[in-house]
Parts: C-alpha cells; sequence; structure tokens
C-alpha cells in the first residue's frame, strides 16, 4: 500500500498522462451515443478546453457539481479523480476496439494503481480492474499487431500553349532520336540532342527552359493511390507490403511529366511503352500493382525488400539510377529486390546487395544490374565505403541484339556517321571490335568505387576522398573493352556556431567512365525529353547510371560551395561555383579517323571530321549559382532568389567557325510566400531563363528568353487532406538566326493537386 507521500507523488506524476488521456478519449469515444449535456454555467465560452469538458460531460466521463457549475479553477481531489478513472476504465472498456495504443492503456493503469485505496473504498475491486486492464492488454496488443498507411493523390494539368513560327505539336525535332542519323550538310547537333537526316537540329523552343520540361498543349488528370499494411509477425520480425494504383485520363505526355509521379510498374519512365499504354488522345488506362513487401529481422538489422527499391547506399559517383524526367524530380526507383544488414565479424559494419531490372524502349533487350556495398563506421568521425555493380543487356532472342546506330549509345558514336556511313541493323562479325559500320549491342558496364569521408576533432573540418573505375564493353560478345575512372578529393569546414558551411573539391571524370547509356521508354516515338540545364551533361532521351550532375563525363576542375545562416536561421546566402574543362579533347578521341572511339561520352563539345590534327583545344565549362532566403519576422513573409549563369566555350586553333562554342545559360528565380496561418499560404513568383550565343557554324546567333510568372496557393484542409493550386504564364521570345526562323509563343499553365494521407 503506498504512504500519502508516495501517493500524491504517483498522482503527480500521472496527471500529465491522465489530462492527455482525457483528450484522447474524446477522439476514442466521439462517435458514442450521446447522453443528456449537462450545461456548465461557469466554464467561459473562448475557453480554450471548453468543448473538451462539455464533449467528455457528454460521455458520462466528466459530472460537475449539484449547483450546475464545473468549477475548472479548483484542484480536484483523490476522489474525484478516482471517479473519473472508474468511468474512465468502464467507457475504455466498452470501446476497447477503438482504444489507441498499449501506452495509453499503461497509462491508465498506473493511474488506477495510485488511487487505489479511493477506488476501494468507493467499492470498485481493484482485481477486477486488473482483469480488465490486462484483457484490454491482449486485446489492444493484436490491434497493434496489424497497422494499415497509404495515400492518395490526384492531380489536373491544364497546358494551353499558343504555337508560334513552328508547330508546337510538331516540332521539327521530333524525330531526333531513332532515325539514321546522316547530315548530309555537315551540321551538328545542339547539345546532347540527336541529329535528323539532312537537317540542321535547332533548339526546341517548346520548352520550358526554368526546368527543362517540354510544354504539351493538352490537359492531364492523373492519381495515383498507395495503400500498405505492416505487420509484428513477431518481437523481432516486422513485415509489410505496399499496392499502388495509377490512373491517367488525361494526354499521356502531360500526365507523364506534369502530373503525378507514377509507381514504378505504371510509370511512362520505366514502362517498356509509353504510348503503348495510353495514346495521346486522353483514353482513360489504369494499372494496379504489388509494388513492394518486405520483411525485416531486427536482432540483426537484416530486410529484404522486393519490388519497387526508391533508396540505396550507393555512392553518387557509383549508381544512382535513372534521373526522373517527372516535375517532381530526383531519381526514379529500381526495380527487384534488395537486402540490407549489419554483420557481426566486423563492428558497425552494414551492407546492401541488390539486383534490379533497368529501364529502355528497346523491346529486343532485358537490361538488368546487381550490385552491393560495404559501409563500414571506422569511428563517430569517418566512414569507409566499397562499392560495386555490374549492368548488362541481355537479347530477349538469341542471336537478335538491340537496334544499333546512334541510339544505341549517342556518347560512344554520336560523331560516326559523319561521313555517310550508315550503321547496321543485322548482326555482322559479332565477335569483331566494334567499327564504323556496326558490332554495337548488346553492352555492359562493371564499376567499383571506394570512398572515404571524416570529420576531424571539434567538427569544424571534414575531407572527402573518392574514386571509382569502369570496364566498358560496347558488345559482350567481343573482346573490345574501354576503361574509365572518375577522382575527387574534397574539404569542408563549418564554423562552431554552425552557421557557416564551406566546401571545395577537385573533380576528375574520364570521358570513358561509365559509358552505359539506355534510351528512356517512349522517346523513340514521342520524341520529347528531359533537358538537364543548365548542366548538359546527359543526351536528349537518355540516362546514365550514375549521378552526372556531380561527376559530368569528360570534365575536370575545381567546384567550391558555400552557405551562409544569419538571423537565427530566417535567413541564409549561398554561393555554388564550377571550374571545368574536357579531360580530353574530342579529335583526340578520334577512332580509326571516322569519330570518336566507342565509350567516349561528351554530350556538349563534339568533334568535327577533317580538322587539322593541331586543331585540339580543349573546351571548358563554368557556372554560379547564387541565392538569397530571408524570413521577414515578425512578419511571416519570405522571400527567396537564386540566379544561374552557366558558359560553354571552345574556340578553333584555325579560326574555324564550325568548331566554335560559345553558349551560355542564365536563370533567374524569385518567390515570395505569405502564409496567412497554419493552415493557408500564398505564393507568388518570377522565373526566367535565356539561351544565348552560338554552337558551331549552323546554330550562330541563338537567343531564346522564356518569362513565367506565377501565383499559387498551398491549403491545408485537414490534418491529413492537403491542397495545393498554382497557374504559371509562360512566354518565349526569340530573336535567333534560327534555320526555320525565330520562334516565339505564349501560352497559361494551371495545376490542382489534393492529396490524402491516411
Amino acid at each position: 500500500m503506498f504512504s500519502d507521500h508516495n501517493k500524491s507523488k504517483e498522482v503527480k506524476e500521472n496527471m500529465k498522462r491522465f489530462s492527455w488521456m482525457l483528450g484522447l478519449l474524446f477522439v476514442v469515444i466521439m462517435m458514442a451515443p450521446a447522453m443528456a449535456a449537462p450545461l456548465f454555467g461557469d466554464v467561459p465560452e473562448q475557453h480554450w478546453a471548453r468543448d473538451a469538458v462539455m464533449d467528455l460531460a457528454q460521455k458520462g466521463i466528466l459530472e460537475g457539481y449539484p449547483d450546475g457549475t464545473f468549477k475548472g479553477d479548483r484542484a480536484a481531489t483523490r476522489w474525484e479523480m478516482a471517479m473519473v478513472a472508474q468511468r474512465l476504465l468502464a467507457k475504455s472498456e466498452q470501446m476497447w476496439a477503438t482504444f489507441a495504443t498499449k501506452a495509453d492503456l499503461e497509462a491508465l493503469r498506473n493511474l488506477v494503481n495510485a488511487l487505489r485505496d479511493e477506488l476501494d473504498a468507493l467499492g470498485v475491486r481493484v482485481k477486477n480492474l486488473e482483469e480488465k486492464t490486462a484483457e484490454l492488454d491482449r486485446r489492444v496488443t493484436e490491434l497493434e499487431r496489424i497497422t494499415f498507411f497509404g495515400d492518395i493523390v490526384s492531380k489536373i494539368v491544364v497546358n494551353s500553349i499558343g504555337t508560334g513560327a513552328s508547330s508546337v505539336s510538331n516540332p521539327i525535332w521530333a524525330g531526333q532520336v531513332g532515325n539514321a542519323f546522316t547530315a548530309t550538310n555537315g551540321s551538328f547537333p545542339f547539345p546532347g540532342i540527336g541529329r535528323v537526316a539532312g537537317v540542321s537540329a535547332w533548339f526546341p523552343g517548346t520548352y520550358d527552359l526554368t526546368t527543362g520540361r517540354p510544354l504539351i498543349n493538352g490537359t492531364g488528370f492523373s492519381t495515383v493511390l498507395n495503400l500498405g499494411i505492416k505487420i509484428k509477425v513477431s518481437s523481432e520480425v516486422d513485415a509489410g507490403a505496399k499496392i499502388s494504383a495509377y490512373t491517367s485520363t488525361g494526354d499521356v505526355l502531360t500526365d507523364a511529366f506534369w502530373g503525378v509521379n507514377a509507381p514504378y510498374l505504371s510509370n511512362p519512365f520505366t514502362m517498356s511503352n509509353l504510348g503503348g499504354a495510353n495514346g495521346s488522345n486522353n483514353a482513360p488506362w489504369t494499372r494496379a500493382t504489388l509494388d513492394k513487401f518486405w520483411i525485416h529481422y531486427k536482432p540483426s538489422n537484416l530486410k529484404l525488400v522486393v519490388g519497387s527499391i526508391e533508396m540505396s547506399n550507393f555512392d553518387k559517383m557509383v549508381l544512382v539510377g535513372p534521373v526522373n524526367p517527372n516535375i517532381d524530380g530526383g531519381y526514379l526507383p529500381f526495380y527487384g529486390f534488395k537486402v540490407t544488414g549489419q554483420t557481426h565479424l566486423i563492428s558497425d559494419l552494414q551492407y546492401e546487395v541488390m539486383h534490379s531490372k533497368l529501364p529502355t524502349d528497346y523491346t529486343t533487350s532485358l537490361p538488368w544490374l546487381f550490385g552491393m556495398n560495404f559501409d563500414w563506421k571506422i569511428t563517430d568521425r569517418g566512414n569507409f565505403k566499397i562499392n560495386f555493380f555490374k549492368a548488362n543487356e541481355e537479347p530477349v532472342t538469341y542471336g537478335i541484339r538491340p537496334p544499333t546506330g546512334i541510339e544505341r549509345n549517342p556518347g560512344s558514336w554520336i560523331n560516326w556517321t559523319q561521313t555517310g556511313a550508315v550503321l547496321p541493323i543485322t548482326i555482322a562479325n559479332i565477335n569483331a571490335a566494334p567499327t564504323a559500320v556496326g558490332n554495337i549491342g548488346p553492352q555492359a558496364v562493371s564499376i567499383i568505387g571506394a570512398s572515404f569521408n571524416y570529420k576531424f576533432a571539434g567538427d569544424l573540418w571534414r575531407v572527402a576522398l573518392e574514386g571509382a573505375g569502369s570496364t566498358y564493353t560496347p558488345n559482350i560478345n567481343s573482346s573490345y573493352t574501354v576503361s574509365g575512372s572518375v577522382f575527387r578529393f574534397g574539404i569542408g569546414y563549418t564554423n562552431s556556431p554552425g552557421t557557416l558551411d564551406l566546401d571545395l573539391n577537385y573533380i576528375s571524370v574520364s570521358p570513358f567512365y561509365d559509358p552505359f547509356i539506355l534510351p528512356y521508354p517512349g522517346y523513340l516515338t514521342t520524341g520529347v525529353a528531359l533537358q538537364t540545364w543548365p548542366n548538359w551533361n546527359t543526351y536528349h532521351g537518355y540516362y546514365q547510371l550514375h549521378d552526372t550532375d556531380k561527376y559530368p563525363n569528360n570534365r575536370q576542375g575545381m567546384k567550391f560551395d558555400a552557405e551562409y545562416r544569419f538571423s537565427g536561421g530566417d535567413g541564409k546566402i549561398f554561393l555554388n561555383y564550377r571550374g571545368y574543362s574536357q579531360v580530353s579533347n574530342s579529335y583526340g578521341q578520334q577512332f580509326g579517323g571516322v569519330g570518336n572511339q566507342p565509350g567516349f561520352i561528351d554530350p556538349v563539345f563534339p568533334v568535327t571530321v577533317g580538322f587539322p590534327v593541331a586543331e585540339n583545344k580543349n573546351g571548358t565549362v563554368s557556372g554560379i549559382t547564387f541565392g538569397v532566403g530571408y524570413k521577414f519576422s515578425p512578419s511571416p513573409l519570405r522571400a527567396d532568389i537564386k540566379y544561374d549563369a552557366y558558359n560553354y566555350g571552345r574556340t578553333s586553333n584555325f579560326n574555324i567557325a564550325a568548331n566554335n562554342i560559345n553558349l551560355t545559360y542564365t536563370g533567374l528565380k524569385v518567390g515570395l510566400a505569405y502564409p496567412f496561418n497554419d493552415k493557408f499560404a500564398v505564393r507568388a513568383g518570377y522565373d526566367t531563363a535565356t539561351i544565348s550565343g552560338s554552337f558551331q557554324s549552323n546554330l550562330t546567333n541563338i537567343s531564346s528568353t522564356m518569362t513565367a510568372p506565377y501565383v499559387g496557393f498551398d491549403y491545408d484542409i485537414s490534418k491529413n487532406t492537403k491542397w495545393s493550386f498554382d497557374v504559371r504564364s509562360f512566354g518565349m521570345a526569340d530573336s535567333g538566326n534560327r534555320l526555320l526562323g525565330p520562334d516565339s509563343f505564349g501560352g497559361m499553365q494551371l495545376t490542382s493537386q489534393l492529396k490524402v494521407s491516411f
């Protein structure tokens, strides 16, 4: 039996839990039949607890005094607390199916034990209560073994883009990928864009220059539903599964680039055929799939995931997966299986093993990868990681390869057709080394890398060292291979208040590093793709498997990043600088006097056949990003400004115009946000981007400027329901000397998204 002192102490310790439980019980039993509601005249109308008091009184948990008052300012006696505890326990037993958690039940049990004497005096047998709470405990435990989660996101996008000098719905560049790339006029492609037979490629005007995504006329309406279940199999084992359903009832390209981000097995950028699933005629299309399931053994932290794999622990110089062309950005998931865990042989050593399929447009190949990494936490200040993966293309039918030509690997063979030779599709001399007339694919690559990160005492200074090497085979049946490497050394500093971060890195990436390139599904027929502005580091409609933004192929040089935070975190200033040059100039990598060697990757600086040997100038890339963000306290208004300026340049030793490149990208984003309260906020901003300069002889005097002002709002309708709405106006002004003349247009985009979580 408790002493009076111990009882008082125990009651005080449970008062906070008890007060919280009263509020919880209101939620739990709010759907129960209501009794006559007593009116407590002394509870103020505007008091923060009035609704809770009245609702608990309706449920029979609280009773007022005989004079009809509640006397909320008077301290409750232990007898009154005992009466409340008795009613609370009875009501909890009645409504056990919706009781919250075991923690709530434990709080009730502690309160009952603390008031044991008073409950006995009231004639309530504590032993019976203990038996009832034990029964409730068992029931709650069973309920908590299975829990559900999920969300549903619906998005409407309306693009109404006017036409200019060229048709927006049928731009000249629509067929640039997948054709015979024999340029009869000696023209050269825009960075990362293939060449149409007999036609000079030109800069596509129907893109949003601020995001790099195509602007397609049409209305999109897409929805994704995720429903998951978590199961506590035992105290040591957890399991779960997630089912995803996706529907598209609008224009397929509008939904793909601007709609909701679809799950892997329904995603247009990972499926085998974009157009085959849903044409551009707004035909409804729905697919439900088992997105993934998992099982987790907690003692060894061993976890198996089968299906969609969103995250991995690989270094980004080795493996990140395809860039997501959808407006949500990021990377597309892998799809296969992944095993993660910790070893007992070496302490603090984590491992990951995965196998995944890879997206491709080719119906004649099944690309896949297998990889693993080991992450060793050496001390609390550092870690050492080893990464490895191998990717292959397997023919669906023996003896039939994927299509050959520039579309097989634009980085390796982008210049092989300049003399008029057309790469054959038929198999010929499959065991020979690749030549200018074929023997390309199916391809394979293996990459192994390691990284070391360490923070010195005081956490002020840090260092990073990374390196990886790749071995690439253009044809897995050929003995011809090419090797490349990547290297990074970085040093960083954070001041003691934690307001300033500085990072300086040296990066070198071989032009032959990771030349394994695959086309996104659907691009050979749709002719549109994500443009990675301002960093032109990939080819139009293709993806590589490492982070080409941080580790661009055929680049070496310095990058510097700084961020300063002030006004208690309300403000920040950041600066990023990139200064790169080509590791190897394009002319020096000619293969057989025809074009670049197989495995040579450089989306920006092509080689021109026929230049003198001394024409060995390296191209350069310089870029700067500057930004400011500030919250105007005590006002809730926040402003953000970001400015980008990138230049790509190369001059000719012999003043040959066809080899000169001077291309500049500038972008400005200004945004304002004003939250009226914690549920409703408005947004407004102004985005603009300009591409100007020249890119070889047929693309002189490029000058395209896009403006995109916008307004929108975010509204939390309820705790689990969020609505966002945006209206954006696009305007393209072009004054350059295009092949087909200027291309200016304007239009509107309306976006509305509703998300419900449960």
